[in-house]
């Protein structure tokens, strides 16, 4: 029996160990981009935010796409979704021709209302998503335009960082975040499952009405970027890209409190179960096992089982060492080196982390986002 546990807690360890060499080696093989300057592309661009609430924010996200290097003609839509502080009247004073403001109707709530909302609008084939707490960078209209043209996909999504405040909260989410990257891609370059971040996600107009937009799951508050990667690959997979480059990376904000967060990933976690991507949900569920398996095993195990508290550490060794790595390099990629500092609380914490978003994928609860109750 003991002899049995023992290798069955290495063994998923072992299972751990390829499932990270599986995604760095995805991301390795995923290309990094590079803009050719001399071939422009002449199709225009529609941008589109859907904002609530974000008049701390707003002015900021229009000014850095404002600021993108581009010769090619493009539109900043921004949908206010019944914002009850000043977000509608400071978008309105930016005088820009390049923005659009449009108030979503009485009746329409929420970011895939007000993105479907918007896109009725929009002037141009080639729709640009991103948040309205987010910064892009000086190429990222540019970054998109070229990716797309020279591939003709579908649908595309890229890089998205929360910014570094210097806490241990912000490095916590920075490093959740690259490995989030990492798995996106591999998922993407091997035509296995698809992710996105509707912070950074490119698609066709065409495209959003071949596939109805958001029908089927517009009842769902969060998804209006995975279930979209859905769609797509129900369509056609080959025409599903990953632009990575840090020219056209978005950053986001960080949550700046651990009640946030945790309502962050609540959010994110609503959609989990939603998904009929099984590839997604068999890593989603293998690391969740792993955790709660090493988490047992160390806790309960000298209790009932003393003889296995060393195939419990280990595991955790093994899982220690492979993060680190994994992490390190993904944080030497993104210019973010200093957050490995904070790795070793970062990987103790991340176990309650996983956990508590298994644990709301399986039974989801309502939570409250833009000042509003979800479910």
């Amino acid at each position: 029996m003991v002899g049995l546990a023992y290798f069955f807690i290495v063994g998923f360890a072992i299972g751990y160990v390829f499932l990270i060499l599986y995604i760095i080696d995805g991301w390795d093989k995923t290309d990094t981009f590079s803009i050719n300057e001399k071939n422009q592309p002449k199709s225009g661009i529609s941008v589109l935010i859907a904002a609530r609430n974000e008049e701390n924010n707003i002015s900021e996200c229009v000014q850095s796409i404002l600021s993108n290097n581009t010769d090619s003609p493009y539109e900043i839509i921004i949908i206010n979704d019944h914002s009850t502080d000043q977000t509608l009247q400071i978008i309105k004073n930016i005088t820009d021709y390049k923005v659009i403001v449009l108030d979503l109707p009485d009746g329409l709530t929420g970011k895939k209302a007000a993105l479907s909302f918007g896109i009725t609008s929009a002037r141009y084939d080639l729709i640009l998503c991103t948040d309205a707490d987010s910064i892009v960078g000086r190429q990222w209209i540019q970054g998109h335009q070229h990716f797309q043209a020279d591939h003709d996909y579908n649908i595309q999504t890229s890089l998205v960082m929360p910014e570094d405040n210097d806490t241990f909260l912000s490095r916590f989410q920075m490093m959740d975040f690259v490995a989030t990257m990492a798995i996106t891609a591999n998922g993407i370059q091997r035509k296995d499952y698809f992710l996105a971040n509707g912070a950074n996600l490119c698609y066709k107009k065409s495209f959003f009405y071949d596939v109805k937009g958001f029908d089927g799951n517009q009842n769902i508050a969060s998804g209006d970027d995975v279930f979209m990667m859905e769609k797509a690959a129900e369509l056609a997979v080959d025409k599903i890209g990953f632009l990575k480059s840090l020219d056209a990376m978005v950053t986001t904000k960080s949550e700046t409190t651990w009640t946030s967060l945790f309502n962050q990933r609540k959010r994110w976690a609503s959609k989990s179960m939603k998904t009929s991507d099984k590839n997604v949900v068999k890593i989603q569920a293998y690391v969740f096992l792993f955790c709660l398996i090493m988490l047992l095993s160390i806790v309960l195990g000298p209790i009932f089982m003393p003889e296995i508290l060393f195939a419990s550490l280990t595991a955790l060794t093994i899982k220690m060492v492979v993060d680190y790595m994994f992490l390190s390099k993904l944080s030497t990629y993104f210019k973010q080196e200093q957050v490995m500092k904070s790795f070793i609380p970062v990987f103790f914490i991340y176990f309650i982390h996983i956990l508590y978003s298994g644990m709301i994928a399986m039974f989801p609860s309502s939570y409250v986002w833009k000042d509003r109750n979800n479910k």
